[in-house]
């Protein structure tokens, strides 16, 4: 991460900046963020990521009165004190309430902490995974601060060698602990709906828009462990990540056996992201 951030209106060092005791992201999780990159001082996607990040403050009733221009504002601020052409950038909006307790009240207002870091664009690695239960509330459809279950879930994959934990619920496969997830089947992709077990990816938006230009049905569909594990491909989508492969799960190797379905949608993928980032 960079030595700069951005909170509440001040530039400073990642070390010297203090969060208040009355950001009730700190005791209740009360907050949303999102994620976007940078490349060359051009930031990808903003409308979308800026856009869903507004629209979650509204879902939680968290006061947040940035528009656009100032936001982007602060993101190049921030790049620049960085020295950095191409970046991660996070923001968090979390709710101010005073004293710790349950009610929330306007009043106070929010804070805002921007931060960036170092982004480098790397070929794709095979990733390996494992399923577990989805024991996440049902608001994954907002992108809060609420990540517990999924620190939890990577935790478990990590000390068994993998980089991927599945989430199912009652045997449904919804998401990764960290990305969107994809199966292609009888020539076509399929992922779970976009309701409120999980989050509607700004990647995974671009997925499904680009099968549907160059000719893959895709089925916004719910599919069990079966389809899972006989799947052609399992793929994994996510804005840091673009589209993963995942060659193992739960031990079993897979056979990876449509190299051309995840090199037609990886290189349209960046290709999109190159492009709109000349």
């Amino acid at each position: 991460m960079s030595d700069f951030v951005y909170f509440n209106g001040q530039y400073g060092r990642f070390c010297e900046v203090k969060i208040p005791l009355s950001d009730r992201g700190i005791y209740f999780g009360d907050g949303c963020y999102d994620v976007l990159l940078v490349r060359g001082g051009r930031v990808y996607q903003f409308e979308e990521h800026f856009g869903r990040l507004v629209g979650n403050c509204d879902a939680l009733k968290i006061p947040f009165s940035f528009d656009g221009r100032r936001m982007l504002s602060i993101i190049h601020r921030l790049c620049d004190l960085s020295c950095l052409h191409d970046a991660v950038v996070y923001i968090q909006v979390s709710r101010n309430g005073g004293k710790r307790r349950h009610e929330t009240d306007d009043e106070y207002g929010s804070n805002i902490l921007v931060t960036v870091s170092d982004f480098r664009l790397c070929e794709p690695t095979v990733l390996s995974a494992i399923t577990v239960e989805d024991r996440r509330h049902l608001l994954c459809n907002i992108k809060t601060v609420n990540l517990l279950c999924s620190v939890l879930a990577l935790r478990e994959a990590n000390a068994v060698g993998c980089e991927c934990a599945i989430f199912l619920r009652d045997g449904i496969v919804t998401e990764e602990s960290r990305a969107n997830v994809f199966i292609f089947k009888n020539d076509r992709l399929v992922t779970h709906p976009a309701d409120s077990k999980i989050l509607p990816g700004i990647m995974r938006a671009n997925v499904i828009a680009l099968a549907g230009r160059v000719g893959i049905p895709v089925e916004e569909r719910e599919f069990g462990t079966d389809e899972l594990y006989s799947a052609d491909e399992v793929l994994v989508s996510s804005t840091t990540k673009f589209l993963r492969r995942v060659g193992r799960i739960d031990g079993v190797c897979r056979g990876m056996m449509r190299n051309d379905i995840f090199d037609v949608l990886y290189g349209g993928l960046v290709s999109d992201f190159l492009q709109k980032t000349e």
